[in-house]
């Protein structure tokens, strides 16, 4: 019994021992939360009444540390000027240096010579407008186009060369041999109803339903040469016709008069081309229209005609030249397609022997 009443005894004290070392564990826990408690808030609401004089603070020690080391670097600057013979004064020899070179390597210029002589720097570039000029010089010009004002088909080409409305139909026109090389390669250029031959006159000319001197031409001439309608030409051909009125020998030689005056009215325009010019006559209109001598019915006989070679053939002798003509005028004449308003078999010294373009 006594045992058992020790034993008993010895558990309750146990658990007595346990139960004092629990609350004493509570009571310490307790008190840090509260201590921790007071401590955030107590931060809490310091930094709720002074929320700016914490970055106040750390601004002023910021420009306390930037002005020491501002100050530093300006010492030691100041010493480093006096100091240029010491050890001390290398790294800013070497900076000095180092800006020496890479001014002169942005000048393009070296610093001087071994011997102490001054290297003078050489003059700018002088960039003028000459080189400008001379760059445009050198680039290839676009031929100007004349001021087309119809197109009736696909081989014909009208535009106005006057200034009084004048025009001009422009044909293109091909002799090839049988091998496929080109012969001639010509131009037609026949002026407009508004230019013809006065009937009888080798000097005067209907322009515009006026009649003037021929030497109105000068100014039509002086619009094609604007129009450097003459720059790729290899020869000129100027046409003389004679319409159905009159003795037949005496407007042969009419016709060879106009060509001549044709050719020397281009001779003195054109003086300064290295071309060759020549007169073809085509003689009289074989087709007699009226009796009743000149009338402006034949008109259409005595066009003014001009025809610029654009390519002929090496060795081309005058007489292979007419023969080209002859065929080219003839096909145009038979072409229903283009209305070509010359028709050359109707002149008298197509199929005479007589020779057509005159010599030089």
């Amino acid at each position: 019994m006594e045992n058992k009443a020790k034993i008993i005894a010895g558990v309750g004290a146990g658990i007595l021992f346990l139960a004092c070392i629990f609350f004493l564990a509570q009571a310490l826990v307790s008190s840090m939360d509260s201590s921790s408690g007071t401590t955030k808030a107590t931060a809490k609401k310091r930094d709720y009444k002074r929320p700016f004089e914490r970055n106040r603070g750390r601004n002023r020690n910021r420009d306390t540390e930037r002005g020491r080391q501002a100050e530093e670097e300006r010492r030691l600057a100041g010493t480093g000027e006096q100091s240029n013979e010491n050890s001390n004064s290398g790294e800013s020899a070497t900076r000095g240096t180092a800006s020496d070179l890479s001014s002169s390597a942005l000048s393009g210029l070296p610093s001087g010579d071994e011997d102490g002589t001054e290297v003078k720097e050489p003059e700018p570039e002088a960039y003028t407008s000459e080189t400008r000029e001379e760059e445009e010089r050198k680039k290839p010009k676009r031929k100007p186009k004349m001021p087309q004002v119809e197109t009736p088909s696909e081989d014909i080409r009208k535009f106005r060369v006057g200034d009084k409305g004048e025009s001009m139909l422009q044909y293109e026109g091909f002799d090839i041999d049988e091998s496929g090389d080109t012969i001639m390669h010509v131009e037609i250029d026949i002026l407009s109803d508004e230019c013809s031959w006065k009937c009888g006159s080798s000097e005067r000319m209907f322009r515009a339903n006026t009649e003037v001197p021929i030497k109105e031409l000068r100014g039509i001439i002086r619009n094609l040469d604007k129009y450097q309608h003459f720059d790729d030409a290899q020869s000129i051909i100027c046409v003389g016709t004679a319409s159905s009125e009159g003795n037949p020998i005496r407007e042969e030689r009419r016709s060879e008069a106009r060509a001549k005056r044709l050719k020397g009215l281009l001779g003195v325009y054109l003086k300064n081309k290295e071309m060759p010019i020549y007169a073809m006559r085509f003689g009289k209109h074989n087709e007699k229209i009226s009796d009743r001598g000149c009338t402006n019915a034949t008109l259409n006989q005595r066009r003014i005609i001009l025809v610029k070679t654009i390519k002929e053939k090496d060795g081309l002798t005058t007489k292979g030249m007419e023969a080209s003509l002859k065929k080219i005028f003839s096909r145009k004449s038979i072409d229903l397609n283009t209305s070509f308003p010359v028709d050359i078999r109707k002149y008298s010294l197509f199929e005479n022997e007589k020779q057509m373009l005159l010599a030089l």
